[in-house]
């Protein structure tokens, strides 16, 4: 239910109220990152539209429309994702040909398309035809992370909205009363799901992640010691994987963040690691107070960069390395 959702309230106020007055526009652009809650909005505003009895902008969860659409088989609703990297041609073609007919029972019927970005040029010039020319009673959804692989002519003819991440503070909570961890833990987890609230229900279920983060600590305090490169190739040694890698220089990265608001006398209270206070202070001390963030901000250059290497050419091993050389 819109209810349910957590974060974008304006976004679902306005969902809630096409819904409720019957006023829905034929196609919507969905933008945002992902995990942000996009794709549970489109579900539960198709619902809402399907449903033959809706109560406040909510379905009713009752009717025939209701029943079948929570069992997944209502003959109006459609859901699209890539085969593969991309949604080619022939797929939105048969949402075309789909769009065109007459509902199967309701008044309309609704399109939900996921990473709609990845729609190659052809299908996207196909898609606007449709949307140009709507022959049916359809409603289109299209869900985007890189609003920019869109033609711009396709963004015209949607209503846009931005989803934007959601606050750790909903974030902690509800990791705190869904998966029943620790106040601490949440909070933790929260500040590295970059408010993707799907990220944050992963991390909080991964058992591992504590360790990888604790590596990612202990890599980025061997590099504020002189004499740390050996315990950093350590460290680094058993990290071979694009995706590993990564997540390894996001979590040293938000590290090297923290010591610069640290250096600039940030209040401690708006830090990721704030349960590593005392490392943070120690590394500055050695660092000569990180040189009033020079220091702090030179390493967050160096991840930056290894990071454009490792999705350049793919060659981590180096990436990692050339950081400390």
């Amino acid at each position: 239910r819109f209810s349910q959702i957590m974060g974008n309230q304006e976004i679902l106020r306005q969902l809630r109220e096409h819904v409720e007055k019957n006023t829905a526009f034929h196609a919507y652009l969905f933008e945002g990152p992902d995990g942000v809650g996009k794709r549970l909005a489109a579900q539960v505003f198709a619902k809402g539209l399907l449903c033959r009895h809706p109560q406040g902008g909510e379905a009713c969860d009752l009717c025939e429309s209701c029943v079948r659409f929570t069992g997944g088989n209502h003959p109006d609703y459609h859901y699209i994702e890539p085969e593969g990297k991309s949604i080619k041609d022939q797929v939105i073609e048969e949402v075309q040909n789909q769009a065109a007919k007459k509902p199967f029972e309701g008044e309309r019927s609704v399109f939900v398309i996921q990473q709609a970005d990845t729609i190659t040029e052809r299908a996207q010039n196909r898609l606007l035809k449709t949307l140009e020319e709507p022959k049916g009673n359809s409603v289109m959804i299209l869900l985007v992370e890189n609003i920019q692989s869109i033609l711009p002519t396709i963004q015209s003819r949607c209503v846009n909205l931005r989803f934007r991440p959601v606050d750790q503070e909903s974030i902690a909570g509800y990791l705190t009363k869904s998966l029943g961890i620790s106040q601490a833990y949440g909070k933790m987890v929260s500040a590295f799901s970059y408010g993707s609230v799907g990220r944050a229900i992963r991390l909080g279920a991964d058992e591992d992640f504590p360790a990888r983060r604790e590596r990612a600590i202990r890599c980025a305090k061997a590099l504020g010691d002189k004499d740390g490169f050996i315990d950093f190739a350590r460290e680094i040694q058993p990290v071979t994987d694009g995706a590993e890698a990564m997540e390894l220089l996001d979590l040293m990265e938000y590290w090297f963040r923290d010591a610069l608001f640290l250096s600039r006398g940030i209040d401690p209270l708006l830090l990721v690691n704030q349960d590593q206070l005392p490392g943070l202070y120690e590394m500055l001390r050695k660092t000569e107070g990180g040189e009033k963030g020079r220091w702090p901000a030179l390493m967050m250059e160096r991840i930056e960069q290894a990071k454009t290497d490792i999705a350049r050419n793919g060659r981590v091993s180096y990436a990692l390395k050339n950081i400390a050389l």
